[in-house]
This record gives C-alpha cells, structure tokens and sequence, in this order.
C-alpha cells in the first residue's frame, strides 16, 4: 500500500493528541517529512536547477541539497515560482531543524508549543504546494529494489 504525503501529515497530527513525549517527537518528525516529500513532487513542476548538480547532493545529503535547491532556483522560474521556491525553502528547513531536535536530542524537553508551530508551518507549506502543483498533491512511495 502507497502513502503520501497529506498520509503522514495526517500521522503527525494524530500523533500530536497524543500525551507522551515520543509520541510528540514523532509528530514533529512526521510532519517534516509529509513536507519534504510534497517539496520533492513541487520542485518537479520548476525549471531544472543547473547551477545545482549531483556533486552537491553528494556533498550535502539529499535533504540540505533539496532545501539549497529551494532556496536558490534557477533564474528560468517565473517571479511568482522564485519567490515561493524562496519561501517553501525557509520553511522546509526550518522544518528541518525541528525534526533534527526532535529526533536527535533526547535530553531536550520538547514543549506542545513546538509541535503545535512545527505542525503550522507544515499545513502552509503543504497548502502552498497543492495550490502550485494540484495534480502532483499526492506523492507515492517508490517501490524497492530487492
């Protein structure tokens, strides 16, 4: 069965209602990745970013390589494709970098406020990508090579 996107935003926010603290953690992480694999399917629909190559995926990891991608799109994008791009990029890292807490840094309390921001910031990412890209809303997982 494939997933998408708006599926694991879903889990994340189910994930919120829930009292324990892991379950918070993974909310947060949840909710990171329904946004990075929406920008994944976004970007799609962008002119191809030249001065980006796979050395900088090599270099970066996939996910700093994508949000540095964003962040800078190529100058074929329309005006209104740039400045989204720019934001989506913003926003998606700062994403990130919550995840990163969440996961990684188990001593750090992670207060309901900070899912409940990491949450919002995530619906209008989400929402700014499904208005720019409809017929890519939904993003399936690849199957795996065995």
């Amino acid at each position: 069965m494939a997933i998408n996107s708006d599926d694991l935003f879903e889990l994340a926010r189910h994930l919120a209602t829930c009292a324990d603290e892991a379950s918070q953690r993974a909310s947060i992480s949840r909710a990171y990745y329904a946004s990075y694999h929406q920008c994944i399917e976004w970007e799609k629909q962008l002119p191809r970013t030249s001065g980006i190559n796979d050395i900088d995926r090599n270099a970066l990891g996939v996910h700093a390589s994508l949000i540095r991608r964003l962040r800078n799109p190529d100058r074929r994008c329309s005006p209104k494709q740039i400045s989204l791009s720019i934001s989506i990029g913003k926003r998606l890292d700062q994403l990130r970098k919550r995840r990163g807490r969440a996961d990684y840094d188990i001593k750090l309390f992670i207060p309901h406020q900070l899912v409940e921001a990491q949450l919002a910031l995530a619906k209008t990412l989400l929402d700014d990508c499904h208005a720019m890209c409809p017929s890519r809303g939904k993003v399936t997982r690849r199957k795996h090579r065995r």
